[in-house]
């Protein structure tokens, strides 16, 4: 009986680590950069950019048909011990800031779970409109604190909110693993 279990324990246990490793395998780590600087002697690194969310509204959306009206790609910002969310918003509008204003400083971002969990987190700096072409864009960083990054390793992120100078939008967020996938990497 005994020699008849231990196989049948190999098999499993070896299943339980060919899953994890297929969970692991599964994160595609791209930097974008890492550098030292050369006065402080600090490492900072930065994923590459990925897409994060989309909008389009339900009246636009004949007009676009390649890309949604607002796209939004993101990745993460590691500098020694602190990280930080840096978004990358491009209106397909180059009167988009007539309508939502700017990312003011201290303005926030509510990340809401398919569980039905928060987390907000708030911008130091903000974002004013940069107007490129016919597009209207915002380059905006959030500081994550080591228990937000704590939270978002198991969050599923369904929506996010995100405040404007001129009232706040919801977005629905189609990689729900998008901070935890990011996460993994600079862990």
């Amino acid at each position: 009986m005994r020699f008849f279990f231990i196989p049948f324990l190999f098999l499993f246990l070896e299943g339980l680590y060919g899953q994890n490793n297929a969970k692991n395998s599964r994160v595609v780590c791209e930097w974008s950069y890492i550098a030292r600087d050369e006065f402080s002697g600090k490492e900072k690194k930065a994923l590459k950019a990925k897409s994060f969310f989309g909008y389009t509204p339900e009246a636009q959306r004949r007009f676009f048909a390649e890309k949604d009206y607002l796209e939004c790609e993101g990745f993460l910002v590691q500098s020694e011990d602190k990280v930080a969310l840096h978004l990358l918003l491009t209106f397909q509008d180059k009167e988009a800031d007539t309508q939502i204003g700017s990312i003011l400083p201290n303005a926030t971002l509510t990340f809401n779970s398919i569980k039905g969990k928060q987390l907000t987190i708030k911008t130091y700096k903000g974002a004013a409109a940069q107007k490129k072409g016919d597009l209207t864009v915002y380059e905006c960083s959030y500081p994550l604190p080591k228990s937000a990054l704590k939270k978002l390793k198991n969050f599923e992120i369904d929506t996010v909110l995100l405040n404007w100078s001129k009232g706040f939008q919801v977005y629905d967020v189609f990689y729900l693993d998008f901070l935890k996938d990011q996460i993994c990497c600079i862990e």
